[in-house]
């Protein structure tokens, strides 16, 4: 199988992308947790947190941040907050789309997986996107700036109370992407109305 590595390692280098082989010291079995994981390992963070791609983005799509962008997101992260995900996978939302189709990035609970998704594109431009994210550097900052720490805040607030209601869980994921106090009941609430305002009573999309 070395000859497959060898032309997986070529064919993403050739998108930009480095990668990272992770082998036994006989040169042949991954790490036992790397057969749990969605995707080829890239890279992984400063805590060890896999950064992997189920497959490269389809024909008419792209990822709105590179997977050494998304490092450098999570490299910066306090270790407390990241400690315990056990996978950020780059894939696409799922073909027919699902309720995901209009999300950028996802947090599984069950698995403690970060997913980020392939975005339809063409022209340039992140054609399904909000209108001030469809350029691709400003996609790429929303990512750096919102949907990552929004994504590292639903796992904090899951771990440490795995029952909350979804809207009080997205409340306090918008609070840590804002760098506010996910434990500050004002500041909670301030996210909660905000949520309702935007998406109804369920408070999420």
């Amino acid at each position: 199988m070395a000859w497959f590595r060898e032309y997986y390692r070529h064919s993403m280098a050739a998108r930009g992308i480095s990668t990272t082989l992770s082998t036994s010291r006989y040169g042949f079995a991954k790490r036992r947790h790397d057969y749990l994981l969605h995707g080829h390992v890239l890279t992984k963070t400063r805590h060890g947190i896999p950064i992997t791609i189920q497959k490269p983005a389809a024909p008419g799509k792209s990822y709105p941040i590179s997977p050494n962008d998304a490092k450098r997101v999570l490299d910066k992260m306090p270790d407390a907050a990241v400690r315990g995900i056990k996978e950020v996978n780059f894939r696409d939302p799922g073909i027919p789309a699902t309720k995901q189709d209009k999300a950028w990035a996802q947090y599984v609970r069950t698995e403690k997986r970060i997913n980020i998704f392939s975005q339809p594109y063409k022209g340039g431009k992140f054609i399904e996107a909000e209108p001030e994210n469809r350029d691709p550097s400003a996609a790429e900052e929303h990512m750096k700036e919102y949907v990552i720490p929004h994504e590292v805040g639903h796992h904090r607030a899951a771990k440490k109370d795995p029952n909350l209601p979804i809207i009080v869980e997205e409340a306090k994921a918008d609070a840590f992407a804002a760098k506010q106090n996910p434990e500050d009941p004002i500041t909670v609430e301030n996210h909660i109305n905000n949520r309702q305002l935007m998406f109804g009573d369920k408070g999420t999309i």
